[in-house]
């Protein structure tokens, strides 16, 4: 172990250093920053040439401490340290060759505590310097205003409704210098208690210190007490008191209170920046829901136009305001109101948007209802935005023209002009995940060719998400590109790299939508609750939840602290008896009032209810050696775009594109995969029956295909898309496995393009269309273009896992059993036999024969 004296660059296990910059530190008198890399942090503090009065000063909570700075010839020698009001001397003078990053005081077994340290520089020679402060690894620099979170932490306000106060007072508002100008203080009760859980590995308490508080506060650990001062001389705002870092990363439950009749101030709470705090009667699944609970959500909206919901049970930013945001952009919470034939009903804790008219709430569907798979909705676009800075903040990257500024790609009306080279940056302030960006172009004639999509979480380094091409546009075309495996970021930047021709700007507008993930246990439906037709109309859902309810017992009826109605009107679904549509809340619960379905203001506003309808569920484990097992499948990324390069020729650039017979040299096989649609050309052929083949180079698994018929009407004829055909793979183009097959289907005509998928785990090197009849054209059938889509393996373990070794129980089967038990399926092989001699054979020979593996099933199963 070092000792006084000894070089220590970094601090040794068991201890934790503070570099001179600290804010805890306070530096008096004559003080001056030198930078070296030689010193820790590459910093440290001097005084001036034996000046007066020169100190620093700190506190901190812990038993050991060492002082850290260099030794040397210039240094002082009758420097001195008080520690809790006892003082002694050190030394920093040395003859000869210095010391850097030296032990120049240390001071161990403390009392576990909080402990006051000045240190008072010398005068018998030139200065002092201060390069660091190390303390116990437990321990921690405390007092001192910390004012916004450190890197590595994040802040809730102390109105946070995750926090449950125990009889304290709320300071909401007109509280300067506090963290949000608000507080929450105990009102020298004793023992009643500030609650909250959150889930971690470190926790601050930041807090207002003052003459009034107590010294003896206690902040419980799961049930592990800690001392705490909140005592000041004077009143200072936003003080780190207490800090607690290396727990478990698992949820921890919080309690502080004092233990006498005197103050706590409670300001903010700071714990991990990747942690989150939970209201305590919160949930983070559909599964858990009861009435009572809530669940969290996140919502974003431009002004005057509802917007999208996302991310049920996560916390993605901070609650929106209680009385509501012009344009919102963060969590609310939903609380379980009912359930009822399998449906959960759900009420927003708060009006999660003001200055919004009820009819911008109907333009989108969510008055009546809107039903969807997802909690995104269909509607899950970036919302319009109406400048530069708005729920999203745009900037340009080079020049655009005039009028046609970048943030006008995301607005309602007009569009971004730039040249090739120029783009922008779209700040979401918040990771976000887009699946698909669709493209609009104003002037086809001008339009990008290569519009480039990159993320970033820093706006420095930037990773390409996206290459989006295309060579022809026509004017007001739309293109959607998809992005293959979405990733979140905070930033997109959006670059136009290429253009069709140069000789004036392209002219764009542009729309980036959420990757949605399918829910397939659950339909969501979301609209308004309903009002009454006036005031003395009681039967409607206001009031039946808001006004009546305890929720089984679990809160006051009417609770302003659980509704958030005091002061701000919700609007209905319902019409008024005079016509106008009927308002809730406001002063007290049971307000009423009619309103006009284009009003806005800040006191009324969007509070929706949703359903969330449970849909049957089959879930199975397969009973096997005595132990539940689920199957966990090879998993696939499946991408959007076309695998199949743009032909120029049959065999370029990469590739083989073939077919067993064609019209004409124009209609050859590549014509089909040239990427063109709108024109005379594909592939076409007169025999009955013909097939289009595309060889990769490698093998690859497809699950997907689209054919498109032509769309210019001068040479399409009736009758000549396909109307029965099979998709085939091949590795050798001798032996085929029909993939899909499609009989009498007529849905192909002019201009249409259909998708086709299909279950398919093996690669193949070889595709081909195998047509055997046309929609009845005796002269011709045509293909257009033929697209392929491949899906590639996603790492991780692929096999049986043992769930339980006794029987699940039911939410074991919901959260964890298989929905598909196609993995039972059998199909037939091919398989390779030798010969043996039997007297009449001759040996060594080999046949092939397909057998049918649904006769044959060597493992006895149960299926519960």
């Amino acid at each position: 172990m070092a000792a006084v004296g000894d070089q220590i660059k970094e601090p040794e296990a068991g201890w934790r250093r503070y570099d001179d910059t600290h804010i805890a530190l306070k530096y008096t008198g004559s003080w001056y920053k030198v930078t070296s890399t030689n010193y820790y942090n590459g910093s440290v503090n001097v005084t001036t040439r034996a000046a007066d009065n020169n100190y620093v000063a700190f506190s901190f909570y812990g038993t050991n401490i060492r002082v850290i700075s260099d030794i040397a010839q210039d240094r002082h020698s009758d420097n001195t340290i008080t520690v809790d009001g006892v003082t002694e001397s050190f030394n920093t003078y040395k003859s000869g060759t210095a010391v850097l990053n030296a032990i120049v005081y240390e001071k161990t077994n403390l009392p576990l505590g909080f402990h006051t340290v000045t240190i008072t520089v010398g005068h018998n020679r030139t200065n002092f310097i201060m390069d660091a402060i190390d303390i116990d690894e437990s321990g921690y620099l405390y007092g001192h205003a910390l004012t916004s979170p450190e890197d590595g932490w994040k802040r809730y306000d102390d109105s946070s409704s995750e926090i449950i106060y125990d009889g304290w007072l709320r300071y909401p508002s007109g509280q300067t210098g506090s963290y949000n100008n608000s507080f929450s203080a105990s009102n020298n009760t004793v023992n009643k208690k500030a609650t909250f859980t959150f889930k971690g590995t470190k926790l601050r308490l930041i807090t207002m210190t003052h003459s009034d508080s107590t010294t003896i506060g206690k902040i419980s650990i799961d049930g592990t007490p800690y001392d705490v001062s909140f005592y000041s001389s004077s009143a200072i705002n936003q003080v780190l008191v207490f800090e607690k870092t290396g727990l478990e990363d698992s949820l921890h439950t919080i309690e502080i209170y004092s233990s006498e009749a005197k103050n706590i101030r409670i300001d903010a709470v700071d714990i991990d920046l990747d942690g989150r705090m939970f209201h305590p009667d919160e949930v983070t699944s559909i599964a858990e829901l009861e009435i009572g609970k809530r669940i969290r959500c996140h919502y974003i909206a431009a002004r005057n136009s509802a917007g999208v919901f996302s991310r049920l049970g996560e916390e993605t930013f901070d609650l929106i305001n209680s009385s509501g945001s012009p344009i919102p952009m963060g969590d609310f919470y939903w609380i379980m109101v009912e359930d009822w034939n399998k449906r959960k009903f759900l009420v927003a804790d708060r009006n999660i948007q003001n200055t919004i008219s009820w009819d911008s709430i109907n333009k989108e569907g969510y008055v009546f209802r809107v039903e969807s798979t997802t909690i995104y909705k269909t509607h899950n676009k970036t919302p319009f935005i109406n400048s530069a800075s708005d729920v999203y903040n745009v900037t340009g990257v080079g020049t655009s023209l005039t009028n046609e500024d970048p943030w006008r790609a995301f607005a309602s009306a007009g569009f971004w002009g730039s040249y090739a080279g120029t783009g922008l940056i779209l700040d979401c302030k918040r990771r976000v995940k887009f699946g698909e960006i669709k493209v609009t172009a104003y002037y086809g004639a001008n339009m990008a060719s290569v519009i480039d999509v990159y993320g970033s979480d820093n706006n420095i380094d930037y990773t390409l998400i996206k290459s989006c091409q295309k060579s022809t546009w026509s004017n007001s075309e739309q293109a959607t590109f998809y992005f293959d495996e979405p990733v979140e970021y905070r930033y997109y930047k959006i670059m136009k790299t290429a253009q069709v021709s140069g000789s004036n700007a392209a002219r764009l507008t542009l729309e980036l939508s959420y990757a949605e993930e399918i829910d397939n246990n659950h339909i969501f439906k979301l609209r308004l609750l309903t009002g009454g037709i006036n005031a003395i109309d009681k039967d409607n859902e206001w009031d039946k939840y808001i006004v009546n309810s305890t929720l089984n017992g679990t809160i006051i009826a009417g609770d302003n602290n659980v509704w958030n109605w005091s002061g701000i009107s919700s609007y209905s679904s319902t019409s008024s008896a005079s016509g106008s549509r009927s308002q809730r809340g406001n002063n007290p619960v049971s307000g009423y009032a009619g309103i006009a379905t284009n009003s806005t203001n800040s006191t009324s506003g969007f509070r929706p209810l949703i359903e969330i309808e449970i849909l049957p569920m089959n879930r199975s484990f397969i009973k096997h050696d005595g132990a539940f097992k689920r199957y966990v499948p090879k998993d696939f990324i499946e991408s959007k775009d076309n695998v199949i390069p743009v032909m120029t020729s049959n065999t370029t650039p990469s590739g083989i594109a073939s077919a067993s017979s064609i019209n004409s040299a124009s209609f050859d096989a590549y014509q089909a995969f040239n990427g063109i649609q709108d024109e005379r050309y594909g592939w076409a052929f007169l025999t009955p029956i013909s097939w289009l083949q595309y060889q990769f180079p490698t093998k690859k698994i497809i699950y997907k295909y689209s054919l498109a018929m032509r769309t210019n009407g001068t040479y399409y004829v009736t009758g000549e898309p396909p109307k029965s055909w099979t998709f085939e793979g091949s590795n050798d183009g001798v032996n085929w496995i029909v993939l899909d097959t499609q009989t009498n289907n007529t849905t192909l005509a002019r201009g249409s393009i259909e998708e086709y998928r299909f279950n398919n785990s093996d690669a193949y090197i070889c595709y081909r269309v195998n047509v055997s009849a046309n929609q009845g054209n005796a002269t011709v059938t045509v293909i257009a273009e033929l697209k392929m889509f491949e899906k590639t393996p996603k790492g991780g373990a692929v096999g049986w896992n043992t769930i339980s070794a006794i029987l699940p129980s039911e939410d074991t089967f919901i959260n964890d059993g298989m929905n598909d038990l196609s993995v039972l399926d059998r199909k037939n092989e091919v398989f390779a036999q030798t010969m043996t001699a039997n007297g009449s054979l001759g040996s060594g020979k080999m046949f092939k024969g397909s057998i049918d593996l649904k006769k044959f099933f060597e493992t006895n199963l149960s299926v519960k």
